[in-house]
């Protein structure tokens, strides 16, 4: 590859270890939840097979980078959630048991799976020891790594008898533009209505996306999960239009309270958001090219405050189509063929330039917040 065309920046989940086998990584389950605030939340799963031998360094680690720049501080461990075995059932999509540990960890047996043990293992996500969490200015990302040695210790105290791991983690309300880009036409603010678009884009592993730095990070492998299960919620005014071939189903979260129970943390109630979203589920086989997940989404946006605004600007067009032709003949001493060919360009300028004059200030108020937050 040509380094000069390598991007600076990292856009797209990598991960290393020296672990590389992919009997090691099962499965990768990523959730972005979308709901339409300015920020998203996003969650990251693994399922690896149970660990035999232990070694040093960092040979039982496992090391994620992720897009974009975020403190520690917007971390949390979502290993608690499976106490609740409806949550647990959901997450893993069938029938299943749920034992739990002197109240720490948590036993999942998958009843249709030959009776699977998974031992879901609980991050000490602010213990440097356990979790190191570290932002990269460089890459504009942020490297987790995920010391397994230390943490099957635990899983060793409670002398449970499993036969993979499972950890999951959360990302609280980071920007969206490393993952989602959001558009709407530049002349909204005069329009009756207009369509919102929303493209998501999330890779995993693909080279041309990594920094040169990155490609082997520390001498380590990449390192690709045998599934990876990528969910998306967003509201469900939007409609998927293109999507990548790994696109699977479209789901409903109305009638599944466990989602709020899930998403909620603390006095943050996200009732009414996840009774208007949709889930999007993509699912993709392990692939050293790396792996892509795509989807197009659209909206529909108007109001009667832009429709009355639409009104009043027909109205003044009129009004000055009306009398301004006689005015500037007056003035300037110009023939009416010649006043309608200034107009009919003056008019033609005006939309072209999509004049921010004609914008509500409220809008422009807006968007003057969101130049320089």
């Amino acid at each position: 590859m040509n380094l000069n065309n390598q991007p600076k920046n990292l856009t797209c989940l990598l991960l290393h270890s020296v672990i590389d086998t992919c009997d090691f990584f099962q499965e990768l389950h990523v959730n972005f939840w979308d709901l339409d605030n300015g920020l998203i939340d996003l969650d990251i799963g693994f399922l690896i097979k149970r660990l035999s031998t232990k070694r040093s360094g960092y040979e039982n680690s496992l090391i994620i980078h992720i897009p974009g720049v975020y403190d520690s501080a917007k971390f949390s461990d979502l290993g608690g959630m499976f106490s609740d075995i409806d949550i647990a059932s959901s997450i893993f999509n069938e029938n299943i048991e749920v034992k739990q540990y002197n109240g720490k960890a948590t036993l999942i047996t998958r009843i249709k799976k030959n009776n699977e043990k998974i031992a879901v293992l609980p991050l000490d996500i602010h213990d440097n020891n356990f979790v190191d969490i570290k932002a990269d200015q460089e890459t504009s990302s942020t490297k987790v790594q995920i010391n397994f040695d230390k943490e099957i210790s635990k899983l060793i105290k409670q002398d449970m008898n499993y036969n993979y791991i499972y950890t999951r983690f959360r990302i609280n309300n980071i920007k969206k533009i490393n993952f989602i880009d959001d558009f709407s036409p530049s002349d909204k603010n005069i329009l009756s209505s207009y369509v919102r678009t929303k493209i998501f884009d999330f890779r995993v592993n693909e080279s041309r996306w990594i920094p040169q730095r990155l490609q082997s990070f520390n001498g380590l492998d990449i390192i690709y999960p045998k599934v990876t299960h990528c969910f998306l919620t967003i509201s469900r005014q939007y409609e998927l239009g293109n999507h990548s071939n790994n696109f699977k189903i479209t789901r409903s979260l109305i009638e599944e309270p466990i989602w709020q129970r899930y998403l909620s943390t603390g006095n943050n109630s996200h009732k009414k958001d996840i009774d208007n979203s949709l889930g999007y589920h993509w699912k993709a086989s392990i692939s050293e090219s790396g792996i892509k997940f795509f989807g197009r989404f659209s909206k529909i946006h108007s109001s009667i405050s832009k429709v009355y605004t639409f009104i009043i600007i027909m109205i003044l067009i009129g009004i000055l189509s009306s009398y301004l032709p006689s005015v500037i003949k007056e003035i300037l001493g110009l023939s009416k063929i010649s006043v309608i060919i200034i107009m009919i360009l003056s008019l033609f300028l005006i939309i072209h330039k999509r004049l921010i004059i004609l914008a509500p200030l409220s809008s422009i108020i807006n968007k003057l917040k969101s130049i320089f937050s």
